[in-house]
């Protein structure tokens, strides 16, 4: 069943042929009717086909037919993927009624609640799954990071007491070393930056392929004004993940610095060509604009941004990239309309970066009674 599972998601990626894949699927299915990738992998083939209610029928009687921990942890991935938080919270919240994983349970709930900024939820949960299981890292370790997440009064230092306890028992454990060394840089003075620096470089060598871990390191020497360090320190994470589109974007902006605009265009264009909606790699494109080189791939750039706004006009990521896009070759108004929607929806009006963008665009198109008018408004929402 797997090797048809496998040859099925194959097929789908390469050939986009969903009716071959889902043959595949179906025969899989005849060897194990209740496996949980075959659901997973037909819900997904089924929703980019634009088939959203039979995907969540396939999973619906997936967990009809188990009953199972797994069958709902599933079903929930799939709703808060597929933005139905309502429905994927009652699963999420279902999986701490099964007594052999409800730690596990209250572990995924809690992360939940961290992924959507539900902070206060998200630190109830992991205290309720403590309340029973508190010696569980997992749970401590979802209680740290949402307090310091919140970071209300007593938050940051109750949840660095839980860090100190956790490194006591966990003394080579690369995530609470990031953990530690991102609290050092967050302090942003120089013996913290060095200290930050010397558990960073304890990751790398433990884990070189520790994404964050490096761009933290070529981050600390951008602040610091080495840009040349920086530049290195970003080629040789490249030397452990060659495609990594995060670090070719660090080596991107890191050649901008020292000048040297055709590298960082030949990085960029890299990163458009694994994904042309990856709003980061605009924002280096407009740097490129800005220092004035590369016209075919700023126009080419233009028209991936403008393609991908048109096909997800409401990801607020991209929208504001194209902003920042536009304003960088001087035509803020090309951005203005696609902005001014998204500000008049729910989510778009609630977001503070959205109207301070779109004021930033009124400015630079010297309409300043509209910018000033979204401060104003901005002011009285959000005094802070």
């Amino acid at each position: 069943a797997a090797s048809r599972i496998e040859l099925a998601q194959l097929t789908y990626q390469q050939t986009q042929d969903a009716a071959q894949a889902m043959q595949y699927l179906d025969e899989a299915q005849s060897i194990a009717p209740r496996s949980g990738t075959l659901a997973t992998v037909r819900a997904s083939i089924l929703r980019r086909e634009g088939r959203p209610a039979e995907a969540l029928r396939t999973l619906d009687q997936y967990v009809a037919d188990c009953n199972t921990f797994e069958a709902y942890w599933r079903r929930a991935a799939y709703l808060a993927e597929a933005n139905e938080p309502e429905r994927a919270e009652q699963d999420y919240r279902t999986l701490t009624t099964f007594q052999e994983n409800a730690a596990a349970g209250y572990d995924l709930l809690a992360r939940y609640y961290l992924g959507l900024k539900r902070l206060d939820q998200a630190v109830m949960t992991a205290e309720e799954g403590l309340r029973t299981y508190p010696e569980d890292p997992a749970l401590r370790r979802d209680l740290m990071q949402s307090l310091l997440v919140r970071d209300g009064t007593g938050d940051r230092d109750r949840a660095l007491g839980i860090l100190a306890d956790l490194e006591k028992q966990l003394p080579e454990d690369t995530s609470l070393m990031m953990i530690r060394a991102i609290q050092k840089m967050a302090l942003r003075t120089p013996q913290a930056f060095a200290e930050a620096r010397e558990i960073l470089e304890r990751i790398v060598k433990r884990e070189p392929t520790a994404v964050n871990a490096h761009l933290s390191l070529v981050g600390i020497a951008a602040q610091e004004g080495d840009d040349r360090t920086a530049c290195d320190l970003a080629v040789r994470a490249l030397e452990s993940s060659p495609t990594n589109p995060a670090l070719l974007l660090a080596r991107a902006r890191a050649e901008l610095a020292l000048g040297y605009v055709p590298m960082a265009a030949k990085l960029a264009r890299q990163v458009l060509q694994q994904d042309p909606n990856r709003a980061d790699a605009f924002d280096v494109v407009a740097q490129i604009a800005v220092a004035g080189g590369e016209r075919d791939l700023v126009e080419q750039a233009r028209t991936l941004i403008d393609t991908a706004v048109r096909g997800r006009p409401a990801d607020e990521r991209l929208l504001i990239a194209r902003a920042r896009f536009y304003m960088a070759l001087g035509q803020p108004q090309a951005a203005v309309p696609e902005v001014e929607t998204y500000s008049r929806t729910e989510q778009g009006g609630a977001s503070v970066v959205v109207r301070a963008t779109l004021a930033d665009l009124y400015r630079a198109s010297k309409d300043l009674a509209r910018a000033d008018e979204v401060i104003r408004q901005l002011e009285q929402s959000d005094p802070d």
